[in-house]
């Protein structure tokens, strides 16, 4: 993670009145590798092809205000044109996606946010996004890879959301297996210039601040950015910000993001139980939910590095109710709602 050169202070700090001196103002490390705006805004999310796709064969509607023959408009542009994390999943694409995602942001020159999501009983507990990698050495070939591929970008890395989180659903065995294929993906991820690296922080309506803390430290976290918190949940800014600077006091100052992409709104009920397999209505496609405050590195807390939309609004969190699509595919009825629309 020693990638950017960190600000020089003051060479020296001016002799204080009598004897002795002052001691020289700490340096947090963290603040040289906070991410910058402006994020890379991807192309062809799926809110930027299905909006193509309507604008391709929609019928011909006139409303007030429209020229005829103008498609009316859904307001996905809204979402497609915002910055979102790209996803890498293990699949057979990851390598066009990857490359095509670090091209266009090198040539845009703007900084890459890539949510990496392939460890090995990935959502163990959930089960809607079930599979990753086989075993760890396919993981770690994984990680050598991103790692590589993204060398000369700046870039954001979201790594392996609920693996902290989920970890307890594991065997002591395999919990160690995970800790260590963490520690090693961030030191892989960290070494890369201008990488900024996020570790699995859950939410604040999952878990208490000191165990969260004491994982993270398990995962490596002092030697990343940080953690990410409310990915792919509902929770409020404001309380993400609270429990994210305790989170940060107890791992030595660890820096965070937020996930805003669709806290807009009151989180659903059942909520702070955190993500109860046997409740997913609080956390599978929940009714009632908006967007959040758009990608940006201005924020109200200390240590929040940025405000990101790592879960793509519109994006189904799973097949957890009748007619929903599968985790990761587009849901026009979710994607509508957050907009504050019928379909």
């Amino acid at each position: 993670m020693r990638r950017r050169s960190v600000l020089l202070l003051a060479a020296a700090t001016v002799a204080a009145v009598g004897t002795g001196c002052s001691s020289p103002p700490r340096v947090d490390r963290r603040d040289a590798t906070r991410p910058t705006a402006p994020f890379y805004v991807d192309p062809t999310s799926q809110a930027a092809r299905n909006e193509a796709a309507r604008n391709r064969t929609a019928p011909n509607r006139t409303a007030p205000n429209r020229t005829a023959g103008t498609p009316a408009d859904t307001g996905v542009s809204r979402i497609a044109s915002e910055p979102m994390a790209v996803t890498l999943n293990g699949e057979s694409t990851d390598t066009a996606v990857l490359a095509r995602a670090v091209a266009g942001a090198r040539t845009a020159q703007r900084t890459l946010v890539l949510q990496v999501y392939d460890l090995p009983r990935r959502d163990v507990s959930g089960g809607f996004s079930a599979g990753g990698a086989r075993d760890a050495a396919e993981y770690r070939r994984f990680t050598a890879a991103v790692a590589t591929a993204i060398q000369g970008v700046p870039t954001v890395v979201v790594l392996e959301p609920d693996s902290l989180g989920q970890i307890s659903d594991l065997p002591p065995a395999d919990q160690q297996v995970r800790y260590d294929l963490l520690n090693a993906a961030v030191d892989a991820y960290a070494g890369v210039g201008g990488v900024a690296v996020y570790l699995d922080g859950t939410h604040s309506g999952w878990l208490e601040a000191s165990e969260m803390a004491n994982r993270l430290q398990r995962a490596g976290v002092d030697r990343a950015q940080g953690f990410a918190v409310n990915v792919a949940n509902f929770q409020s800014t404001d309380a993400e910000g609270h429990r994210g600077e305790q989170i940060s006091d107890l791992t030595g100052g660890a820096h965070y993001v937020v996930d805003t992409s669709r806290n807009g709104a009151q989180a659903p009920a059942g909520s702070a139980g955190g993500n109860d397999a046997g409740n997913p209505s609080s956390w599978c496609n929940p009714g009632g939910q908006r967007l959040g405050v758009t990608p940006t590195t201005r924020t109200a807390f200390a240590r929040a590095d940025a405000y990101l939309w790592i879960k793509r609004p519109g994006e189904s969190d799973g097949a957890c109710g009748p007619g929903q699509p599968n985790a990761g595919q587009w849901f026009p009825s979710a994607a509508a709602e957050l907009l504050g629309r019928s379909q």
